[in-house]
């Protein structure tokens, strides 16, 4: 559903003149986020970057210039302790582009990408193709352990 509300919106983004849109993202410790939404134009410029959790919130100004409000099919994720699943629910929403984005980005990402070790990585979504392409450049965290076996006299 998330990839069908995208593609109603696309000719908004064409508007302002988007062609790529990059976000990475980070999650671990049972909890992720999309941390920065980047939009270039057809010669690869960046039109705006947008650093959603610095601190400081997420900044829209350059998608609420001209759309300062959209609905949108989101996606919320809890982790059932009981069972040991990712319980994953849609729910509707309104925003900016930015937050359509960003929706559209968590609903691509593989189920646990944000639980233990996590995971990171980024979407780029080329705007330019027909129809409009998805690339997850995903990576899991991993830990691992060496062993190593010593004697000493005491």
């Amino acid at each position: 559903m998330a990839k069908e509300v995208f593609k109603a919106h696309l000719a908004r983004f064409k508007e302002l003149g988007v062609s790529t849109i990059t976000a990475s993202y980070h999650g671990d410790s049972d909890s992720g986020a999309v941390e920065t939404i980047s939009f270039f134009d057809a010669a690869g410029e960046l039109l705006h970057e947008d650093h959603r959790w610095d601190g400081q919130g997420p900044s829209n100004e350059f998608t609420e210039r001209t759309y300062p409000n959209v609905s949108y099919m989101g996606m919320r994720s809890t982790f059932d302790k009981q069972t040991g699943l990712t319980i994953r629910e849609a729910l509707w929403s309104s925003g900016s582009l930015s937050d359509l984005v960003e929706s559209l980005v968590i609903t691509l990402l593989p189920g646990g990408w944000e639980i233990n070790e996590g995971s990171s990585g980024e979407v780029v979504l080329d705007l330019s193709k027909e129809p409009p392409l998805v690339e997850v450049q995903h990576g899991w965290n991993v830990i691992s352990t060496e062993y190593e076996s010593f004697m000493e006299d005491i």
